[in-house]
């Protein structure tokens, strides 16, 4: 059951992941694992803020317990799947969020782009979650930090441990598999504690205690499914940023730092206050705001206080939020290719835009009869200037347009002008034959409300994840991008080349944050920032894409062959398609990337070669014995 290997150096990260099939049901609860061991992955009821649900944990904890390491250690972790509640997703797939894999893409983690996922039946910050559809945001994440004894900030802090690790989380008291569109949280924790409104006088919140005079390098961690927090300690409004995803950047003071789901932080804090409690606060853009009565809220204690709740008040901000201009990296600054526009090899402008989709009608009528036969969309993001209603060209909001093979259009955009304004499908039949009529109305009690959905596209395409990972496609014989499945969502980039992605702001939902696996990039226009900066960009994995006007650009260097989701982090939108794959040497992949027995064995679980389209199965299939057996099996498959 080793999981691999995991080599930490200053220039390159890899991780293996292996899962392990087990039907043992008891879970054991450890504060920290790693460099070797094993992660079990269990469900368990809990109540982080005071209301009991099952839940997705790794090591029976949330967050789940935290891996830990040195640079240049090698981790061997096995990952144990012990899933038993079928309301949840009960297979998995294990992401370590900000790790390289540099020649061990297989074992990145995203279900279907590098590995199957499991079955049932069978240096510096960074964190782990499952990805696979929406599991994550039942529980299955936590921390993950690799300790460098060179750290070059060593002699500026005094305590950096387990301790000083501070994950922020939405979490939501329904299981993400019933949600509809975009789950609204139920609170926000700290390292796993929270209160909701009902829940105040019966739930703790985290304490991090502090010594007076110590300095404290403390690692943030956003390890939420949708939201961002403004994050803030009372009284301290010295926070001195070092590191941005893992990667050290210039000494940055700042008195509150907005972080997006999936980024880290690591900032300096002195305890140089009076001893007191001091209320941590990080306040959501989703879900319940605010801080009264503890919500979105933890403890700083100095020793030598009283257990008690804060009475400090909240700080006034004088000194921004943290904004990527003013992040330059430590060490090896400058973006890959020429410092001018155009100057990258290869170039991508990628449109991202969102679309509302009607369903079926749940009930029909007959002939004649005018019905309510859907809800287009509700008003998921309440902001005002979201967008606008926008009709088919050769209809008004009060005209009707024919209905092709009850087909209904997806390109209806929200408008924001009234609140919870529902646009309204009805459906007319005269001399039989159908048409569709479009209302702007508010709500009634009078609907019948047929299900609605929605999706997210890039350059037009929404990605839909392939039943055979991406990887396994190119072993199987798959020659190019365009015989890559999803259709339209793989994009082939060539070794050694520096590449420049655009991605404008303004989509509906927004600010969304954009990871890209198995890099860092350079973020050379920032979201608020009209220039770009090609010197000494921030660098990170994940970045905030702004609002509209914006047109955030990164750009990076193609030296990690394989196969690296570029996706939303916003877990929500990720599940609607807002993603793409970048296939980075496919040419090199069948000779430089060959994944283990194990990795092998986990698509056969559940037949991964459904669905495998495009991809001849008499090529390199032969040096993956059996999947020729799947193939004689599944010929029926194949065109």
């Amino acid at each position: 059951t080793q999981l691999g290997d995991l080599f930490c150096s200053q220039m390159l990260l890899s991780f293996r992941t292996l899962i392990f099939l087990a039907s043992a049901a008891r879970i054991v609860s450890a504060a920290t694992v790693g460099p070797v061991g094993s992660l079990v992955v269990a469900n368990k009821t809990i109540s982080p803020d005071g209301i009991p649900r099952a839940a997705v944990l790794a090591g029976g904890t949330f967050p789940g317990t935290l891996v830990t390491g040195n640079m240049s250690d090698n981790f061997q972790l096995t990952v144990v799947d012990q899933q038993e509640d079928n309301r949840m997703l009960e297979p998995t797939s294990i992401h370590w969020h900000g790790l390289f894999q540099n020649g061990t893409n297989y074992m990145d983690g995203p279900a279907f782009i590098n590995q199957c996922r499991s079955e049932q039946e069978l240096h510096r910050t960074y964190w782990y979650h499952s990805h696979l559809a929406t599991q994550y945001c039942d529980g299955l994440r936590g921390a993950m930090v690799i300790y460098d004894p060179a750290d070059a900030y060593l002699s500026q802090y005094d305590v950096d441990d387990e301790s000083t690790v501070i994950t922020l989380s939405d979490w939501y008291n329904v299981f993400a598999e019933t949600v509809t569109g975009v789950g609204t949280p139920s609170s926000m924790l700290i390292n796993g504690l929270g209160r909701t409104a009902a829940t105040l006088d019966n739930t703790t919140l985290a304490v991090i205690n502090v010594t007076q005079g110590l300095r404290y390098r403390f690692r943030l961690v956003n390890t939420a499914c949708d939201s961002n927090y403004v994050f803030q300690i009372d009284g301290h409004t010295n926070l001195t940023i070092i590191e941005a995803d893992g990667v050290l950047h210039e000494p940055l003071s700042v008195d509150s730092i907005q972080i997006y789901a999936a980024q880290r932080y690591s900032f300096i804090l002195t305890a140089d206050q009076a001893i007191d409690n001091y209320w941590i606060r990080a306040n959501p853009n989703t879900g319940p705001t605010g801080f009264t009565g503890g919500i979105n809220s933890a403890i700083l204690r100095y020793v030598g206080a009283n257990a008690s709740e804060p009475t400090t008040s909240q700080d006034t901000s004088t000194n921004g939020l943290i904004n990527e201009v003013d992040l330059h990296p430590l060490v090896n600054p400058g973006a890959p290719g020429g410092a001018f526009s155009g100057g990258a090899d290869v170039q991508l402008n990628m449109a991202l835009a969102f679309d509302l989709t009607c369903l079926e009608c749940r009930q029909r009528f007959r002939r004649s009869a005018a019905v309510c036969c859907g809800v287009c969309g509700t008003l998921f993001w309440s902001a005002a200037g979201v967008g606008s209603l926008s009709l088919p060209p050769t209809t008004t909001a009060s005209g009707v347009v024919p209905l092709p093979a009850r087909i209904i259009p997806t390109s209806i955009n929200i408008s924001a002008d009234v609140d919870s304004m529902l646009i309204v499908v009805v459906v007319v039949e005269i001399n039989d034959v159908e048409y569709l009529e479009y209302r702007r109305t508010p709500p009634t009690g009078s609907l019948i409300i047929s299900q609605t959905t929605f999706k997210f596209t890039i350059n037009g395409d929404s990605f839909v994840p392939p039943t055979v990972p991406v990887l396994l496609q190119i072993l199987s014989g798959a020659e190019s991008a365009q015989s890559l499945l999803p259709n339209g969502s793989v994009y082939s980039l060539p070794h050694f080349a520096s590449v420049e992605i655009t991605l404008a702001g303004g989509v509906v939902g927004g600010g969304h944050p954009f990871h890209l696996h198995g890099h860092t990039f350079d973020v050379i226009r920032a979201a608020g920032s009209t220039t770009y900066n090609y010197v000494n960009p921030a660098r990170r994995d994940v970045v905030n894409i702004g609002v509209a006007g914006d047109n955030v650009t990164i750009r990076f260097f193609t030296d990690n062959r394989g196969p690296w989701f570029l996706h939303c982090h916003i877990d929500w939108h990720l599940e609607a398609g807002f993603a793409v794959v970048m296939a980075e040497d496919v040419a090199d992949w069948e000779s430089e990337l060959i994944p283990t027995s194990e990795w092998n064995q986990l698509c056969p679980t559940y037949n991964g070669t459904a669905g495998l389209d495009h991809v001849p199965c008499c090529l390199s299939v032969c040096s993956l014995m059996h999947w020729l057996l799947y193939c004689l099996y599944s010929a029926n498959l194949f065109e």
